[in-house]
């Protein structure tokens, strides 16, 4: 019984190769890299950051609160010990910052306002990520969309300059004391 499937694999393996006839003289084109090429057609880079122009304090401080809220929310981020109400340590914001995508298919770029936030997990120790699109819908207002990821921080957000979120750990403490947790 071995032996007839040997053979039957050796067949279905060599009927493929042997099917088709390959040309001795002519020469293979070489592989065409992709981004170079989109960047070279382009003349732009792949993807920049921008500071984004100032905005009111309040417009900043709704977007904070409404980030944090959206965020104690999940379940990356509340995390499954202690009945999604762990402590959190280190939160930490970045924004708001223009982000703009190189379209393949199109010649108009892009930008987007983004905002990254990472915090440490007590007692597990995890530290999600998130980045967070503010979408501007054509009917007026705002609104916020996040990517969240446990695994490593996101690229949009490698050089971005974080800074203290405490809106994110009041909230956090606010979701314990209602648990009956003592900080």
């Amino acid at each position: 019984m071995n032996r007839i499937l040997v053979v039957l694999a050796l067949g279905a393996v060599m009927l493929p190769a042997s099917a088709w006839p390959v040309p001795a003289n002519e020469p293979k084109p070489a592989p065409k890299p992709i981004l170079p090429a989109l960047k070279a057609t382009t003349g732009k880079p792949l993807a920049k950051t921008v500071k984004s122009p100032a905005l009111p304090p309040d417009i900043l401080q709704r977007r904070r609160r409404g980030i944090a809220a959206m965020l104690e929310g999940n379940l990356r981020y509340r995390g499954a010990l202690l009945g999604g109400a762990g402590k959190i340590a280190n939160a930490k914001l970045a924004g708001p910052f223009e982000h703009t995508y190189p379209r393949i298919f199109s010649a108009t770029d892009t930008t987007v306002t983004l905002y990254c936030a990472t915090a440490t997990l007590l007692p597990s120790g995890n530290e999600p990520s998130a980045v967070i699109t503010v979408i501007h819908p054509p009917e007026g207002g705002e609104r916020l969309m996040a990517s969240i990821s446990t695994l490593m921080l996101p690229h949009q957000c490698r050089n971005a300059d974080f800074k203290p979120f405490p809106e994110m750990e009041q909230l956090r403490v606010q979701r314990r004391r209602a648990l009956g947790h003592a900080d």
